[in-house]
């Protein structure tokens, strides 16, 4: 029972939304505009319009700042719909079909070339597609697809990896694998 219980409260604690969409995830998990980070893209996910296209994906991205007036209001975007730039072209993740991968360097707040630094660097934008755009990588409903950007490192950040839905139905006795990940080494708690 208190198993349970210190299952359900790290459920309650530890929802961020950025890690229940799968359709994209971080390497590092929490990223800030100070380091390198991989971008994974899961062309079977969202509207999956890219899926299983045999054909190579490139990256659409840009911004949100504060400066942004919303979500549609993307700043720094520098690729070119339709343009095949090798700078923007993904690479197959190994062993895992449909999965792509794209590095962010030398650092989220270079690569965009966001220079004012009182700017605050909110969310990673993305729409992935092929070659000249005919095919395109979007979120659930043709959205858009955003993956937040920590302010502070030194902020204790965690969150669920899997299951990669809010919500699980199973049957009474049926396991859950569940994983996690934190911007900081964990310690185990000792559960009474």
């Amino acid at each position: 029972m208190k198993l349970n219980l210190h299952l359900s409260t790290l459920f309650c604690f530890f929802l961020p939304s950025i890690l229940f969409s799968q359709i994209i995830w971080t390497e590092p998990a929490f990223p800030t505009d100070q380091e390198l980070v991989t971008v994974f893209f899961d062309a079977t996910k969202g509207t999956a319009g890219l899926a299983n296209c045999n054909c190579d994906v490139f990256v659409h991205t840009g911004v949100i700042t504060s400066e942004s007036n919303s979500n549609s209001d993307w700043k720094y975007v520098f690729t070119a719909w339709g343009q095949a730039n090798p700078d923007w072209k993904m690479t197959p993740v190994s062993g895992q079909p449909n999965v792509y991968s794209w590095d962010i360097t030398p650092t989220i707040r270079q690569r965009y070339n966001v220079t004012d630094p009182t700017e605050i660097i909110e969310k990673l934008a993305f729409v992935f597609r092929n070659a000249n755009g005919s095919l395109e990588g979007k979120d659930v409903g043709g959205a858009d697809i955003f993956y937040d950007v920590q302010q502070d490192s030194g902020v204790f950040t965690a969150g669920f990896v899997s299951p990669s839905t809010t919500s699980v139905f199973t049957s009474i006795g049926e396991m859950i694998q569940v994983s996690g990940a934190s911007n900081q080494p964990a310690r185990p708690i000792p559960l009474r």
